[in-house]
């Protein structure tokens, strides 16, 4: 049994670990619910705790349940990526799936990076999905053990995270920044997406010694990057091409990296919490009279994406202003179904 100020926990069984300590599945002995508990043996349980309640706003992050000196409850969650990518073929999960993963991963980030806080260590078993997801492909980002404040005077330079997907700039041991975390999450997603995995990848598995295993991961990211311009039509990483390109210019931000993904995955259920985000809703609701221009507009998307695209989906779209030019970025649509797009929704305007 532990004991946690007044309640009391069955520790079941370890679930994970991590740089500070150790992850267990537990039961609170009154109520018979289930969560996991940090067990902290670094002593460094404050940070986290402090990061973590920052953060309880946010729908990314796992609710923080109960806390003392060397303990965290939070809410439950299932399997982690890692061990979702364990069970696919290869060991990732295809150029779709991954892609619509890592838009997720995105927006997690931005919404931590948004209250201020910069994670330091994004790598697949740092998400896990939640018991009861609130939309499709909701994941938690978890485990803020390294996370630092956002521009915080007293940061200090070191190396931070996992070699096998840390930036450059992280290897040289400069300060964390927001493109360390963005780098990260990008070479995440190549991982997760592209047959194979990162080039390196099986080379990181197989060595030994931390500060030898760092240096040649820099070097093969360094050679990587450095060959970015000869990635041509059938490279395996030749989609990603244009996104490396402009993470190398630097001042990149989550929601330019969620706009490429969206456009790389072609991906119309993607496009709609993305847009609505940036732009407001028309005032008067679509209603009956709409239907004959949903069904126009779904035989158009069908058309383009060979694939269906619910009515609700439409509905939102519809409802937001300047949807046509956000389209033809996002989906790289040309002139002509730009044109369709355009007369459907004036349609729908004119009809208000």
């Amino acid at each position: 049994m532990l004991r946690i100020g007044k309640v009391e926990y069955k520790l079941l069984s370890k679930v994970g670990q991590g740089l500070t300590g150790k992850v267990y599945q537990a039961c609170e002995v009154s109520t018979n619910g289930v969560m996991v508990i940090k067990v902290d043996t670094e002593l460094k349980i404050k940070h986290e705790v402090k990061m973590l309640s920052r953060l309880q706003s946010c729908l990314c992050v796992p609710r923080l349940l109960r806390f003392d000196a060397r303990h965290i409850v939070m809410e439950k969650g299932t399997e982690t990526l890692s061990q979702e990518m364990k069970c696919s073929m290869n060991g990732t999960f295809g150029k779709q799936k991954g892609l619509q993963i890592g838009i997720e991963v995105l927006r997690a980030l931005e919404s931590v990076h948004a209250r201020g806080i910069l994670h330091g260590d994004i790598k697949p078993s740092n998400f896990i999905r939640p018991v009861i997801s609130k939309w499709d492909g909701q994941i938690y980002m978890i485990d803020y053990g390294l996370s630092q404040r956002r521009n915080a005077d007293d940061k200090e330079g070191g190396f931070v995270g996992t070699s096998l997907y840390c930036s450059l700039a992280i290897h040289e041991k400069n300060k964390l920044s927001t493109m360390d975390d963005l780098w990260s999450a990008l070479f995440m997603i190549m991982d997760m997406s592209v047959q194979g995995g990162l080039p390196w990848r099986e080379e990181y598995k197989e060595m030994k010694g931390t500060k030898h295993r760092r240096n040649v991961m820099k070097q093969r990211k360094v050679s990587f990057l450095h060959e970015v311009s000869n990635w041509r039509e059938g490279h395996r990483f030749h989609d990603f091409q244009k996104i490396v390109r402009m993470m190398m210019k630097g001042d990149c931000e989550c929601e330019e990296l969620i706009l490429e993904l969206i456009s790389l995955s072609r991906d119309i259920e993607a496009i709609c919490p993305c847009v609505l985000r940036k732009h407001r809703l028309a005032k008067a609701p679509l209603d009956k009279a709409d239907t004959n221009i949903l069904n126009d507009l779904e035989r158009l998307f069908r058309r383009v994406f060979r694939e269906r695209v619910s009515s609700m989906t439409l509905r939102r779209l519809l409802q937001t202003q300047n949807a046509s030019a956000i389209l033809k970025r996002l989906l790289r649509l040309d002139n002509r179904e730009l044109r369709n797009i355009d007369a459907l929704i004036k349609r729908h305007l004119l009809s208000k």
